[in-house]
């Protein structure tokens, strides 16, 4: 009973305080950027058959953070279409559907998308990256050595320098293209005759188009809570993060639905306990 009493009243090392825990998610967080979000939009000329995603587009433009038009085409087509007939039987008569293709016009929506200059602010170059844990950087990845110094550098990688003269190669035919690439729909097909480029050809021809990354909001931790901390088979531990949107921009509400003030829960967090590192972060997304 003694060894127990004094082994218990020496604290517990392995306990995860929810202040620790907020601390070591917000460096977890810096390093891997997460702290910013982000979104996506398309400035230019292209076509847009979206009407949600138009929609997102006036919202901006109302923001003033683009400039929007948009123009209606008309687009030639050979459409399928669905029709009722009677058939007729030896000794009766029914009813069934046949289809049957006509030439017929579609419409088509082309908008004319650019970044305002209260946009251009918001927009950033690329992404960042996570940066590399400690334990990532201890490994040196980016080490080369210097392969002049040794002597097996002077060996050529081909022994005999005439023995792959003359020898045929793999040369591609005509007609081995991989059309698997893309997909190819028969729903629909031009009804022009290729004499004279349509509208909406003229239209296809123009198209231009280019997606910005742009600044979205930024994720606050408020609060680390119901934190278990379990010893079996290691020292870890589980909570949740209670996080809040924080400096939302236009492109954050419209496009991410992000606004100021709004809280949502990342569950499962996990926290794993290291000898010589004491609590850290596990791995996360």
């Amino acid at each position: 009973m003694m060894v127990t009493i004094a082994s218990c009243s020496g604290g517990n090392s392995q306990e995860l305080s929810a202040s620790t825990a907020k601390s070591l998610l917000q460096k977890e967080m810096k390093r891997m950027h997460a702290d910013q979000d982000y979104a996506k939009v398309a400035v230019g000329y292209y076509e847009c058959n979206d009407d949600a995603v138009r929609l997102k587009l006036r919202k901006l433009a109302a923001s003033e953070m683009v400039t929007y038009s948009c123009e209606r085409i008309q687009k030639p087509e050979r459409v399928k279409k669905m029709r009722r007939v009677q058939r007729q039987g030896y000794f009766y008569s029914y009813y069934d559907t046949e289809s049957y293709w006509v030439n017929d016009t579609v419409t088509t929506y082309f908008v004319t998308v650019a970044l305002t200059e209260k946009g251009q602010k918001l927009v950033v170059d690329s992404i960042p990256d996570a940066e590399p844990t400690d334990d990532v950087k201890e490994m040196k990845l980016d080490f080369e050595p210097d392969m002049s110094k040794f002597p097996e550098s002077s060996v050529p990688e081909v022994e005999f320098a005439d023995e792959n003269q003359g020898q045929a190669t793999d040369v591609e035919e005509p007609g081995d293209e991989d059309f698997g690439a893309e997909d190819v729909s028969f729903s629909a097909a031009p009804a022009g005759n290729g004499s004279e480029a349509s509208a909406y050809e003229l239209a296809k021809a123009k198209e231009s188009v280019t997606t910005v990354n742009v600044k979205s909001h930024v994720n606050k931790i408020v609060k680390v809570r119901n934190i278990v901390v379990e010893s079996v088979p290691a020292a870890h531990a589980t909570g949740e993060v209670l996080l809040e949107v924080n400096d939302a921009t236009p492109f954050g509400r419209i496009l991410n639905g992000a606004y100021d003030g709004t809280r949502n829960v990342w569950k499962d967090v996990t926290f794993v306990y290291y000898q010589d590192k004491k609590w850290k972060v596990g791995d996360i997304e």
